[in-house]
């Protein structure tokens, strides 16, 4: 068997893995291979259940033509494909790097396969609320820019737009909106916390007769609110202080989904409470999450 008689299985978790394999090929050439790949024979090729990663570093190591040592792989012509599926998240699970496309992919196989929602949630290792935003980009991908179906297929140590990102830009009907708000994130790595407050900054400095896609995104502040126009959060809810080491976060907590607030607009409340029309119960609550 050579390395060119491999090909991913499409149950495989990884489809277009495009992180960097420089560590793994340096732990290879040291300790050898440390955990086998999973094969199963498929037609005159044998097919990648679980080990993509490690796939792609051998290759680079050794080119189409070598020889795939025995120690490097077993063959398990019992596993059928709904098992399939499930040991290669249970594998890229552990990593706990898999892209927000890996997980839709893989999402969409267990859903065909009849799990529910719940099993499919568990299994991929997200929250039922997460898959949610992870079904909504197949069916966003006609939408999207390039860029972020770019930055979607990279794990999370290496993009600048994910899924929690995506789930607050698709909301954006205007096109040109969309694309000064993905250009301000990649350029200031902004968190999705940020984005309704850039969306809003965007939207501002365009204004009437300026959506003419030109890129005033670099413009945009995110600090505290500007004097004029009142500031209005749509959710009823307990306004809490979470203090990640250094960084503070203000969210307001109550039904549905958790609105953040950039910690500046409650300083300003509590200066300039006349500028809000709030239907927030400002009560702040601090909660340590070291």
């Amino acid at each position: 068997m050579q390395y060119k008689d491999l090909i991913i299985s499409k149950c495989n978790a990884r489809q277009n893995d495009n992180s960097s394999y420089e560590n793994l090929i340096s732990s290879i050439k040291e300790h050898s291979l440390m955990n086998r790949m999973v094969l199963r024979t498929c037609g005159k090729c044998y097919e990648i259940i679980a080990g993509s990663r490690r796939y792609r570093a051998l290759l680079e190591i050794h080119g189409p033509e070598a020889a795939v040592l025995p120690e490097y792989y077993q063959i398990r012509d019992d596993i059928k494909d709904e098992e399939a599926v499930i040991l290669s998240l249970l594998e890229n699970q552990q990593r706990e790097d898999l892209s927000p496309m890996d997980l839709n992919r893989s999402a969409l196989k267990l859903n065909a396969m009849g799990k529910k929602d719940g099993k499919i949630a568990s299994i991929l290792g997200i929250t039922p609320h997460r898959l949610k935003r992870i079904y909504n980009l197949s069916a966003d991908f006609n939408k999207m820019p390039d860029i972020v179906k770019e930055e979607l297929a990279k794990g999370p140590s290496e993009s600048k737009i994910n899924d929690a990102h995506w789930d607050k830009i698709r909301k954006i009907d205007d096109e040109d909106v969309i694309k000064d708000v993905v250009d301000y994130i990649m350029e200031k790595d902004s968190p999705p916390r940020d984005i309704p407050t850039i969306i809003k900054g965007v939207e501002k400095q365009m204004g009437p007769g300026l959506s003419d896609g030109s890129n005033v995104s670099k413009n945009v502040d995110t600090g505290a609110p500007e004097d004029e126009g009142p500031i209005e959060y749509a959710h009823k809810g307990q306004l809490v202080l979470e203090k990640y080491g250094d960084e503070e976060i203000l969210k307001v907590i109550g039904k549905g989904e958790d609105e953040e607030i950039p910690i500046a607009h409650y300083k300003e409340y509590l200066l300039h409470p006349e500028k809000f029309l709030c239907m927030v119960t400002f009560k702040l609550k601090i909660k340590s999450l070291d």
